[in-house]
């Protein structure tokens, strides 16, 4: 489907990418240093052969290790990814669970290293690996909403309530988790519409790769190499929305009493991976044969930078090695305007399932 165009209703509005990872994600227990969600496998998200896709595994990552980081940062801290590199050890097929556990592995001054893990629900059994780095910078505007009194805090005579509506029957808090960093968490969770329902036009087979169709154009095809223009559509361009009030701690519900929006149009993580991953497959494609079935095994993401909404990137895969058993390729995404190198990746795919090696 490269080239195909994005439907105009995905098209024109912001952020539609974030719309499928919606009501995939459930969270069950959190602490500090540590955050443990439900996966549920929608139709959304499922690829041709009906397993998890790809670039949704790591949009999700994106999501739980950025909200596992929230637990121990401080809020006047922002959170920047810089590498997400994730393992496929086996596959996740459509409607199954998923148990995804996530934990600090270093939090410092200036980055924190996130380490997630994923299980089956039924049976238990490992299917993918991540780890998540993510860089520090302080935030002048927190640092202004601090001023003015406009941060989250904590009514010393009251007890503090358990989250309501998704949160008070999945979520269980961990009961020395400090007020501040909870505020912090549950305010990123609803950020980014954690336990929304998926609209209905969304909720079909495969409607993750629709999104990525529109944006990917080739422009070179040979042996050993492919090269993409990538186009950043609204509806793969992230919309962050900080929303700051008045906190109700008895019934923990949101009161607005002021909303300020901190809107930064930028290339998807988690798109990012997708076309990574869709730009890796076309070029190991280029030197083995039509009976081979390749497998992603590993996939490794840098963001060196970023690229702003309506911006062109040139993605440009080569193979690193091909051999009897895998095969290796390399992917650079550079702004075409600049030639600014914005994003490095590396997948490893296997040809044989990964179960049978």
């Amino acid at each position: 489907g490269i080239s195909d165009p994005v439907p105009d209703e995905f098209d024109a509005k912001k952020d539609t990418y974030s719309d499928i990872i919606r009501d995939l994600l459930k969270p069950l227990h959190i602490s500090p240093g540590r955050v443990t969600c439900l996966v549920s496998v929608k139709p959304a998200v499922t690829n041709f052969y009906s397993g998890f896709h790809g670039g949704a595994i790591a949009a999700v990552a994106e999501a739980v290790s950025m909200a596992c980081a929230r637990t121990l940062v401080a809020k006047d801290k922002e959170l920047f990814l810089g590498e997400l590199s994730i393992s496929y050890l086996s596959s996740a097929t459509k409607n199954e669970e998923v148990i995804v556990d996530a934990s600090v592995v270093r939090s410092g001054r200036n980055l924190s290293v996130i380490a997630l893990e994923w299980k089956l629900k039924k049976t238990g059994r490992l299917v993918y690996t991540a780890r998540a780095t993510f860089y520090h910078t302080p935030t002048a505007v927190a640092k202004l909403y601090l001023l003015m009194g406009l941060v989250f805090r904590r009514d010393m005579n009251t007890k503090m309530a358990k989250p309501s509506g998704a949160f008070s029957s999945t979520a269980i808090i961990s009961e020395d988790f400090p007020p501040q960093h909870l505020n912090q968490v549950v305010c990123f969770l609803h950020r980014v519409g954690i336990s929304d329902p998926i609209p209905d036009r969304c909720n079909t087979k495969d409607y993750h790769s629709a999104l990525i169709h529109g944006i990917l154009k080739p422009l070179h095809i040979r042996k050993g190499r492919v090269t993409c223009l990538v186009s950043v559509k609204p509806a793969v361009a992230v919309i962050f929305r900080c929303l700051f009030s008045s906190f109700f701690v008895s019934t923990f519900a949101f009161h607005f009493v002021m909303n300020v929006q901190n809107i930064r149009g930028g290339f998807h993580g988690g798109a990012i991976a997708a076309v990574a991953e869709t730009v890796s497959i076309a070029c190991a494609r280029t030197v083995l044969a039509e009976d081979k079935e390749i497998f992603l095994g590993e996939l490794s993401i840098s963001y060196l930078s970023a690229a702003p909404k309506n911006a062109e990137l040139i993605g440009e895969g080569s193979v690193v090695k091909s051999g009897r058993n895998l095969s290796v390729i390399a992917v650079d995404f550079k702004l075409k305007e600049t030639q600014q190198l914005a994003y490095t990746a590396r997948a490893t795919f296997y040809h044989t399932p990964i179960a049978k090696l």
